[in-house]
């Protein structure tokens, strides 16, 4: 039944009963919303790449395959927003302590491993003891949560890799940062907030309030697709590498260049 409701939804004709059953079924388990993500993303892949969907006989026009992927695809960050952040999810009995004192598990199994960052060329030498630390977390079996510190809950999924370090006290203009180097990620920032960046390409995307967001790594470039934020509530702002600034609020999707 689960592959007739993504065919019928794929396809636009999924009526109100198949959609509450969709939802249902996407509440389910994360194993579903994989499963639902997959399928629109191999639909995206063949248009992008061969222009055209994995519908057979009569295709739509090109114009109208375009505009049905890209209201699939935004009712689709929808979807994983309300699932990864508004819907109450099951964690653990207990969270979880790491090797890094602020970070526990509030589900799933995350690998979790602290590293030294070389400081690279210094005319002082720095003993390896005084090197920064940053905490790695690889997703690698299926969906996880974890809490760093007080503020910030993480909900990624199977394959996303990122690295989380702390404000540099001696560079007043660095905050505390996660690092996105694939997958993808839902954060949730609760009150009061300690701002963060999240750095994802060459840009970096900055929280300072209470907020709620996703983004879609599109991985190592290039992959012809840009990395993409969706906002559910409060705002943050994309800061990119010319110095530019562009405010994201609450209900848009933005790709980020």
């Amino acid at each position: 039944m689960s592959e007739s409701l993504i065919d019928h939804w794929l396809d636009g004709e999924i009526d109100e009963g198949g959609m509450s059953q969709l939802e249902e079924w996407l509440r389910e388990d994360s194993a579903h919303l994989q499963d639902f993500h997959d399928a629109v993303q191999l639909q995206e892949d063949l248009i992008l790449h061969y222009g055209k969907t994995r519908a057979p006989a009569v295709s739509p026009p090109p114009r109208h395959r375009r505009i049905r992927l890209v209201a699939a695809l935004t009712a689709l960050a929808t979807i994983l927003v309300v699932s990864f952040l508004l819907i109450p999810r099951t964690p653990d009995l207990d969270p979880r302590p790491t090797a890094d004192p602020l970070l526990w598990v509030l589900a799933g199994n995350p690998q979790v491993e602290l590293a030294r960052i070389d400081p690279g060329p210094n005319p002082f030498f720095i003993p390896v003891e005084e090197w920064a630390v940053e905490t790695r977390i690889t997703f690698a079996d299926g969906r996880s949560s974890l809490r760093w510190g007080d503020d910030c809950t993480l909900d990624g999924g199977p394959g996303t890799v990122l690295a989380l370090s702390l404000a540099d006290p001696s560079a007043p203009d660095e905050r505390r940062s996660i690092r996105v180097t694939s997958g993808s990620l839902a954060v949730r920032l609760d009150a009061p907030v300690a701002t963060v960046d999240v750095l994802i390409g060459d840009a970096r995307v900055r929280a300072a309030e209470p907020t709620a967001f996703t983004l879609d790594s599109a991985g190592p470039q290039p992959s012809g697709r840009s990395p993409e934020l969706a906002v559910v509530t409060g705002s943050v702002e994309i800061l990119r590498p010319d110095n530019t600034k562009r405010k994201v609020a609450a209900g848009e999707r933005v790709s980020i260049p």
